[in-house]
């Protein structure tokens, strides 16, 4: 497992999240599982073992509320936007309840370290990832 943070202090409202994936490289792909854990605890399950059909190295994606209704990483092309495909009840992270949105983290201020994890179920393959980028948009003050 690979994981990394970042901080944030903004203490208004959020309005929409997006999670963005830049230079995906990977023997197996499809070994992958990506989370995001907000502050608030509660993980999302973002990708799990999913096959990318369009897989190039150095892939790029974001996954979006925004993306098309039938945009999903197994089905994107590199740079689509993407919606999270709802794999809990098959992937387990240390016995956790995962969720498979970001809409949980509207309307409420989530302050502290947002963790992106990635495990690779197959210790045998090797990959890495370029950066990753949280994008929070908050709700105008009034």
């Amino acid at each position: 497992t690979a994981s990394g943070y970042v901080y944030v202090d903004d203490t208004r409202s959020i309005e929409n999240v997006e999670f963005a994936i830049n230079g995906l490289r990977h023997e197996s792909v499809t070994d992958l599982q990506m989370l995001l854990a907000p502050p608030s605890g509660d993980k999302i399950l973002l990708s799990a073992n999913q096959k990318i059909n369009n897989y190039t190295d150095g892939c790029s994606f974001m996954f979006s509320n925004k993306a098309e209704a039938s945009k999903y990483l197994h089905n994107a092309s590199n740079g689509n936007n993407i919606n999270i495909y709802n794999k809990t009840d098959v992937v387990n992270y240390n016995s956790e309840n995962l969720l498979y949105s970001f809409n949980h983290l509207f309307g409420h201020a989530v302050t502290g370290n947002w963790y992106f994890y990635v495990r690779d179920t197959d210790p045998v393959s090797t990959g890495s990832i370029d950066s990753w980028k949280l994008i929070i948009t908050y709700e105008a003050e009034e």
